[in-house]
């Protein structure tokens, strides 16, 4: 196995639900694996769209919506998406955007179906688990998250970080780093 599969096995059994199959065959799934990068803004999968692979978030961020196009998850490093869509008819049951820079590991159609077969744990998690955990995820958020109640006034801990408006890009991205901020004034 090639250095950056042996990088992605050791990712995936980090993860559910791969953390609670063999290590061999999670091995093995990581040399079928095809890997995508996403800018932020594109769209992965559009509603009703044929599908043929499950997500799973390598890094960045995901959106995913009802059929409505209102918000139903946002989801990141290590979460998997699709797997309704393999389970139903092959299509895209929840449309999904990146909305930062993203990078996906792909597994195929065969490799999710041998899974599902083969290992309970893993059927359970794509049919049932993934939803109680979405629920309990959600409440536990909201009850445990100041956050949501919090007035922005108090969440700022320095004053912005500032550039003069003839400075250039490069320097401004130079700034950012070295303030560790994802903007400038």
């Amino acid at each position: 196995m090639e250095a950056e599969q042996i990088e992605i096995a050791t990712f995936l059994a980090q993860h559910a639900p791969f953390d609670a199959i063999p290590e061999e065959v999670v091995a093995e799934v990581a040399t079928s694996i095809e890997i995508s990068y996403f800018r932020a803004g594109t769209d992965i999968f559009a509603y009703g769209d044929e599908i043929h692979d499950l997500a799973i978030m390598r890094s960045g961020a995901v959106e995913l919506f009802r059929r409505n196009g209102t918000l139903y998850n946002r989801i990141s490093e290590g979460d998997i998406f699709g797997q309704m869509g393999l389970l139903m008819n092959n299509r895209v049951r929840m449309p999904a955007k990146a909305i930062e820079d993203t990078l996906i590991y792909f597994i195929p159609e065969a490799t999710f179906n041998r899974l599902f077969d083969d290992f309970e744990h893993f059927a359970d998690f794509v049919e049932v688990e993934d939803r109680t955990r979405l629920r309990q995820a959600v409440s536990s958020h909201n009850e445990a998250n100041d956050l949501t109640t919090s007035k922005v006034k108090k969440l700022i801990i320095r004053d912005p970080v500032m550039i003069a408006s003839t400075d250039s890009v490069q320097y401004a991205a130079q700034v950012m780093s070295q303030e560790t901020v994802s903007s400038i004034w």
